[in-house]
Order: C-alpha cells, then structure tokens, then sequence
C-alpha cells in the first residue's frame, strides 16, 4: 500500500520547520501529495488564563488575531518554500 497524501499540521513556531521538511521529503520519495493544515489560536482559549476582564479587551483580542495573520503568513511562505525545492 502506498502513501497518496501526507498531513502537516504547522501553527507557524521555528521547530515545525523540520516537520515540514520531514513531510516534503517523504512525499518526494513516496510520490505524495503534501498537505498543509495551519492552527491559529483562539483567543477564547485564554479566558481561563487570564480571566474573563481581560480577554473581553479588544485590545488583547486584536493582538492575537494580528499574531495569527503574521504567523500564517509566516506558514505559508515556507510552504511555498518548501514546495519550490
């Protein structure tokens, strides 16, 4: 049985480079697709971190969605990077 398609789940951090790599090289050798799942974080998720008076400022909330735009950016260009060799 052959591989046909190969998942990566990246959330933009430096160490998931070698995932990535690990991914493509595989993909190359089996003759699969690569595909690329990004993971943003929710900022709902820091509610039991922080407390709900300051999640609810749009000021942490836009931090954190301008963090996961500048990571997915990020993600994408190193797949496209990645993809190119």
């Amino acid at each position: 049985m052959s591989i046909k398609s190969i998942l990566c789940i990246l959330g933009g951090s430096e160490p998931e480079l070698s995932a990535l790599n690990v991914a493509f090289a595989l993909g190359k050798a089996c003759g699969s697709h690569v595909r690329v799942l990004h993971i943003s974080l929710d900022p709902s998720d820091y509610i039991g971190l922080f407390g709900d008076g300051l999640i609810n400022s749009s000021t942490v909330i836009e931090a954190i969605q301008k963090e996961n735009k500048a990571r997915f950016k990020r993600v994408r260009q190193q797949v496209i990077t990645f993809a190119k060799k």
